[in-house]
Formats: structure tokens, sequence, C-alpha cells
């Protein structure tokens, strides 16, 4: 669960320099068993997991991003991004409907090797991520005991490094994910269906003590294909 959601530098999703937009992003969850995990880190309000997370089924919110990137030379690029969710009125509840507000910051450094640093137009990247997503509190529906009025989401770093080839229209991606996160405070941010018994309650923030691994390191190879017949020439 790296990064939950955000993207690297080298996501088709990201914007042009100095751009800022919105997206709505619209989830709905079953309930029982099978459900998808979502926010929440074991409040004792329906519905529940059955390993006691709290789970909404609509988690629809809107988020607004923007993208600048400074470009040195052929090799080199920077660049920054931020993501926010706000919280004001039904569909922008913060993040994923949770009532807790979300500013994501993050920085990127990308090296592109020469053109002809591969041969047969092999083309190759280094790049890395650094990022810092500022979560506030959750409405009352993840309340606990010790906070019934909601829980404050812990914010937390994420960082990623990887390498790239690219070959006409393919782009493989091999990327290591990583956060700072504590196995109960991961279940508080994701109310994973899998987390399990034996983690901190977190002074009453993650009263089932459950907690997930999903938040720890992670590898991820991507091959992505932009499609245009131009490319395949």
């Amino acid at each position: 669960m790296a990064a939950f959601g955000r993207p690297s530098a080298n996501s088709p999703s990201i914007l042009a320099l100095g751009t800022i937009t919105t997206r709505a992003v619209s989830v709905s969850v079953p309930l029982g068993p099978a459900s998808c995990p979502t926010l929440g880190g074991g409040a004792s309000v329906a519905p529940a997991l059955p390993n006691g997370n709290t789970v909404k089924q609509d988690l629809s919110f809107i988020e607004f991003y923007g993208k600048a990137t400074y470009t040195v030379n052929d090799n080199w690029a920077f660049g920054g991004q931020i993501w926010g969710a706000p919280v004001f009125g039904k569909g922008m509840a913060g993040v994923l409907n949770s009532g807790a507000s979300g500013i994501y910051y993050t920085g990127n450094l990308t090296y592109t090797a020469p053109s002809n640093f591969i041969p047969h137009n092999v083309g190759m990247y280094v790049s890395a991520d650094v990022g810092y997503w500022q979560l506030g509190t959750t409405d009352a529906f993840y309340g606990t005991a010790a906070f019934p009025a909601g829980v404050q989401l812990p914010s937390y770093l994420t960082w990623d490094a990887g390498i790239g080839f690219t070959w006409k229209i393919f782009t493989l991606d091999l990327r290591y994910y990583q956060t700072n996160l504590s196995a109960a405070q991961c279940n508080v941010f994701t109310s994973a269906q899998t987390a399990t018994p034996g983690a901190s309650t977190l002074g009453g923030v993650n009263p089932t003590g459950n907690g997930s691994n999903w938040c720890g390191a992670d590898f991820v190879a991507k091959l992505s294909v932009a499609f245009g017949l131009s490319a395949l020439k």
C-alpha cells in the first residue's frame, strides 16, 4: 500500500507545468466480511469488519492537485507536487470521505540517460520521490471510546526510488516504496480487513490493537503501454 494512492513522478496522471485541477474519486464498498479495506481504526460503531475495523460504504471525495517541474538539461529534472482533499459539504468530506482533511507534499528528482546509453533505442531513467501526507481528524463515524468525536489520522513520510526502461510505446518501471508508519498506525489509516491483533492501541486511537503490514516496504514492477500507431514505426 505504498504511499496510499499517491503517484510517483513518472505517473501518466501528473499535470503539466503550473497547472491545478481537480479529480472526483468515487468508491463504493460492499459491507460485510468481503468488504474492501478502508479507513478506520476499530471504532465501536457499525458497520464493522470481522476483525473489528469499521468502514463507510461511500468513500467518494474530491481532491485538488498541481505540479511544477524544472528541467535542468537533457538528463536532469526535478519538481514538486501538492495534493489537497478539503472538508466542506457533501462529497468534499476529506480523504476517502473520512471527515479528515489531507494535504500531500512531494518532491522528485529524475535522471534520464543519454539516448545512446543503451543500444537498440532503449531508453533509461532513474528517479526518486520523497513525500509527506499531512492528515487531519476524522468525523465521529470513526470515533472511539477515548475519542468519540473522531480520531487523528497519522501523518506520515513516504518515499520511493526506481529505475525505468522505455522502448517505443512500452515502459517498464521497477520501484521500491516505503513509509514510516507502524503496524498500528497503518491499521488506523487503512482499516485493513487482513489486520490482526497484537499491535499498540495508540492510547485509544486504535482500540482493537490490530496491526497491518500494508504500509511497509514494497516492490512494484509496472509495465505500461502508450497506444499510438506512430510510436510503433
